[in-house]
């Protein structure tokens, strides 16, 4: 079993680093295939944080009920300190559930900032450790590589393209969804191959590796119409799910 970390960062004004944990080639998106398996980590808070998370959330399901995705899990962060007012939103991903006819189990991370990479958090109660818990038996009782999306350091729907690209479609410039393979040159982005390693820190390093199958940067062709394009893509799939 294969896998593979990722992590998000924003770079100027066209240009992000999405790490996506693929089990497959998007240029196989053409092949008839079972939903994609998904782990969807997130900040959802309630109050929440900021509105994107509960509509990154409508995306997921709406992408599961289609059967793009393999829905395994929802893991919401545990509060930070500064956001002690607010609580994991598992009331949404019920509220989910119930709308879709699905049962994808919630579980909330730990709330033990970890000290290292290789920080085990031997102190921390059963209760603390479930979201790992949770992650760790899906991966062992999987057949398939996993994906998860994660990283939610801006609020420009630079998450929503990389959806998109999961479920193995590209948007246009005027927000319309195409097959990847039948996409060509129109994506008003495009996520391009790299190599990555990432630090103790969380600070990301990157080059461009053209032969690079499971990591890539999201380039922004039209920065003007990307957010109008996105806006309209996730309209229309909320709009054919719900």
């Amino acid at each position: 079993m294969d896998m593979r970390n990722g992590c998000i960062v924003r770079v100027g004004t066209s240009l992000a680093i999405l790490v996506l944990l693929l089990i497959s080639n998007p240029a196989d998106a053409a092949t008839p295939r079972p939903g994609i398996p998904l782990i969807h980590t997130t900040d959802l808070f309630r109050p929440y944080n900021d509105p994107d998370d509960h509509w990154d959330l409508a995306c997921v399901y709406a992408l599961a009920r289609r059967g793009d995705v393999d829905l395994k899990a929802v893991v919401i962060d545990y509060p930070p300190a500064e956001f002690k007012e607010r609580n994991p939103d598992v009331i949404a991903v019920a509220q989910m559930n119930r709308i879709m006819g699905l049962a994808v189990p919630v579980v909330v991370g730990s709330p033990h900032p970890m000290k290292s990479r290789n920080d085990m958090q031997s102190h921390a109660s059963q209760s603390d450790l479930q979201g790992v818990q949770a992650i760790l038996n899906i991966l062992r009782t999987s057949d398939d590589t996993l994906l998860a999306e994660q990283g939610k350091q801006d609020r420009h729907m630079w998450c929503t393209a990389g959806f998109f690209h999961l479920a193995g479609y590209s948007v246009s410039i005027d927000g319309e969804t195409s097959p990847l393979d039948r996409a060509r040159d129109t994506g008003v982005c495009v996520f391009e191959p790299i190599q990555v390693t990432c630090s103790d820190a969380g600070v990301p390093q990157w080059r461009s590796d053209p032969g690079s199958r499971s990591r890539f940067v999201l380039h922004v062709r039209d920065v003007k119409h990307y957010q109008s394009a996105m806006t309209k893509a996730m309209n229309s799939l909320l709009a054919a799910n719900y």
